[in-house]
C-alpha cells in the first residue's frame, strides 16, 4: 500500500506539474491586424487520400483569403490536381498558384522536395508552411506573425485535432489533444524549445533563403526536427505559440490508425535519439516514464483502497486535461477511457518503432534506417 501511494503521488505530481507549466501561457485570442495577411504566402504540400482534403483546403481560402497560396501536388496525383483545379475555379479572386511536382528522388524528404519548388513563387514577406489537413485560424496566424515580430526565427502553432467520423478518427484526435498541450507548452515555458510541430509554422522569406532550408533539411526524413536543429545551430530562436490550428484527418480503419501512430512514434524515437544525452534523459523521464507508472499502478492493485486511490488519480487526470483543453482549445475534447487506453499503449508503440523500420506516409511506403538514410519502397 505504501509503495502504491508513492507511485500514485509521483504520477499525479508530474502530471500536475506539466499542466501548471502549460497553463502559464496566455490563451487569449489574438487579433490579426487589418491587411497583415497580405504579407503572407501560405505553402501547402498536398497529397490526396483523405476525404476531408477539399473542405480543409477551402476553409483556409475562406479564412485568410487575402494571403497568397502555393499548392504543391504530385504529377501522378490526379485526384489532388482535380481538387485544386475545382477550388481555383470557385475562388478566382484568391492569389493561388498550383505547382505540379515530379516524384522526389530517393533520400530526399517528399514534403521538403515540394517546398523547394515553391520558393521561387513566394514573393511576400512571410511564408507559412501548413500541412494539407490543417485549418489555419486567424488568431493562430496572428500569433505566428507576432512571434516573428518578437524576434523569433521560426514560430509554430499548437495542434488541435477535430475528429472525423468513426472511432479510429476519434482516437487519433484524443491522442493528439491529450498530448499536445502537455508536451509543447511546458517545454516552451522552461526555455527555448528544441523541437517544433511541423503542421503549421512561419518564417520570414529572407530567412528561408538565407538558411537555404530545402537543401539543408531535404536529406532528413523528419523535416521539422531537421529544421529546428538548423535554426538553433544558426543562432536563431523558435517560438511556440499557444494559439491552436485545427486539424482533421479521416482515419478509415483501425489499421490506418495503427499506421499513423507508428509513423509518429518512429519520428518521436528519431527525435529522442538525436538529442544530447542529458536532454534525452529528461525527455524520457518526463514523457516516457508516466505511461510505465500508470501500467505499474494498474497491475499492482490489491485492495479496494488502492482501487479508490487510482480512481481518484484518474479523475484528477481527466479534470486537468479538460481544464487545459477548455482554456486553449475553447472546449473539452476528451474521453477519459479512450485517453487512458492510449496512454497505456504508448510504450508498445515506442518499442515497435525500434523494430519496424518502415512507415506509411499516405500513398508512400518509406524504409527508414536512420534520420538521413531512407528509401521509397
Amino acid at each position: 500500500m505504501e509503495a502504491f501511494s508513492w507511485l500514485s503521488l509521483l504520477y499525479g505530481s508530474q502530471f500536475l506539474l506539466k499542466a501548471a507549466m502549460a497553463s502559464r501561457h496566455s490563451a487569449a485570442p489574438m487579433q490579426l491586424l487589418p491587411g497583415r495577411e497580405k504579407s503572407v504566402t501560405i505553402v501547402q504540400a498536398i497529397l490526396s487520400g483523405d476525404r476531408t482534403l477539399a473542405t480543409t483546403l477551402e476553409a483556409n481560402l475562406a479564412t485568410v483569403g487575402a494571403a497568397a497560396f502555393v499548392w504543391l501536388v504530385d504529377n501522378d496525383d490526379k485526384e489532388a490536381q482535380a481538387i485544386a483545379g475545382q477550388l481555383m475555379a470557385v475562388h478566382p479572386a484568391v492569389d493561388l498558384q498550383v505547382v505540379v511536382c515530379p516524384p522526389p528522388p530517393d533520400g530526399i524528404n517528399p514534403k521538403v522536395f515540394k517546398l523547394e519548388l515553391a520558393l521561387p513563387l513566394v514573393q511576400r514577406e512571410v511564408v507559412v508552411v501548413v500541412d494539407d489537413d490543417t485549418r489555419i485560424s486567424r488568431s493562430g496566424l496572428a500569433a505566428l506573425i507576432d512571434g516573428l515580430d518578437g524576434g523569433a526565427t521560426i514560430a509554430t502553432g499548437l495542434p488541435c485535432y477535430v475528429p472525423s467520423s468513426g472511432w479510429p478518427s476519434q482516437m487519433l484526435a484524443e491522442f493528439v489533444n491529450d498530448s499536445a498541450i502537455n508536451v509543447y507548452l511546458p517545454v516552451a515555458w522552461m526555455g527555448e524549445p528544441f523541437a517544433l510541430n511541423g503542421m503549421c509554422f512561419a518564417m520570414r522569406t529572407h530567412e528561408v533563403v538565407r538558411l537555404d532550408i530545402p537543401k539543408m533539411i531535404g536529406p532528413c526524413i523528419v523535416d521539422d526536427l531537421a529544421l529546428a536543429e538548423l535554426v538553433l545551430r544558426s543562432g536563431g530562436r523558435i517560438r511556440q505559440t499557444a494559439q491552436p490550428h485545427f486539424i482533421t484527418t479521416h482515419v478509415d480503419s483501425w489499421r490506418h490508425l495503427g499506421l499513423l501512430l507508428h509513423r509518429w512514434f518512429v519520428f518521436a524515437r528519431l527525435l529522442i535519439d538525436a538529442q544530447p544525452t542529458r536532454r534525452r534523459a529528461g525527455v524520457i523521464i518526463a514523457y516516457g516514464l508516466p505511461p510505465l507508472l500508470l501500467w505499474t499502478l494498474c497491475l499492482s492493485i490489491n485492495t479496494w483502497i488502492e482501487v479508490y486511490l487510482l480512481s481518484c488519480l484518474l479523475l484528477l487526470r481527466s479534470l486537468t486535461l479538460g481544464f487545459l483543453q477548455r482554456k486553449f482549445y475553447g472546449c473539452v475534447r476528451h474521453n477519459p477511457l479512450t485517453s487512458i487506453l492510449l496512454e497505456l499503449g504508448q510504450p508498445c508503440f515506442l518499442i515497435l518503432s525500434y523494430f519496424k523500420k518502415s512507415i506509411q506516409w499516405r500513398r508512400r511506403r518509406i524504409m527508414i534506417r536512420h534520420l538521413r538514410d531512407f528509401t521509397y519502397q
